[in-house]
């Protein structure tokens, strides 16, 4: 723009110098008139093409700028993820181990219980069999299947002390236990006296 300002100031200086000469007569002053737009032109359309290519190299900028930024969060967001996926996968991996180790103690206690000659029945909170191991299918006749989910008085206490059986369950709902000789009946019916040792199980919440 200074350029174009300079070649104005200088065709305006000739034309006040030259203004009613001959000069302007002549195919010579036309052909300079011809030269001074021709360059005015010329450093117009430079102007253009410096301004056009500053503000498209600001644009560009800014551009690489969102662009790099847009970058930057993607890649805080993947480590983001992948940290919290690899937290979820240790937790994940610890919570099978401790499965593992629970069924593994399951399994053990139960061949343990499987293993012992005295007969272990258990039940739920309200009297149903849960449990029943192979020396109590043994001594009563019932086997296992049979009796899940049954109640424990229907199939193991005598009708006679059916009432005393109830009092046992509710001192165990107490958490108490409760010792002693109890009249029980077997498959067949026929009753006999067994020293039973009845013991509530608890888990954590009590």
């Amino acid at each position: 723009l200074y350029c174009l300002a300079g070649v104005a100031r200088i065709v305006e200086y000739f034309i006040g110098e030259h203004i009613g000469s001959d000069y302007f007569q002549s195919g010579a002053f036309h052909t300079l008139i011809f030269v001074a737009y021709l360059m005015l032109l010329i450093l117009l359309t430079h102007s253009l093409v410096l301004m056009v290519n500053k503000r498209l190299h600001m644009e560009i900028s800014t551009h690489s700028e969102v662009l790099q930024l847009a970058h930057d969060e993607l890649e805080q967001h993947v480590a983001d993820r992948t940290e919290d996926l690899s937290r979820i996968n240790e937790e994940l991996r610890k919570e099978i181990n401790n499965r593992k180790q629970s069924e593994e103690q399951i399994i053990f206690q139960t061949k343990l219980l499987n293993a012992v000659e005295q007969s272990v029945i258990a039940t739920d909170p309200y009297g149903k069999i849960v449990y029943l191991n192979p020396a109590a299918e043994k001594l009563y006749g019932w086997s296992e299947h049979e009796v899940l989910g049954k109640n424990v008085n229907d199939y193991f206490t005598a009708q006679e002390i059916e009432e005393k059986g109830k009092e046992i369950l509710d001192l165990l709902m107490k958490g108490a236990n409760w010792k002693g000789e109890f009249l029980v009946k077997n498959k067949q019916g026929k009753n006999f006296y067994a020293e039973v040792n009845d013991a509530p199980v608890l888990d954590d919440n009590g």
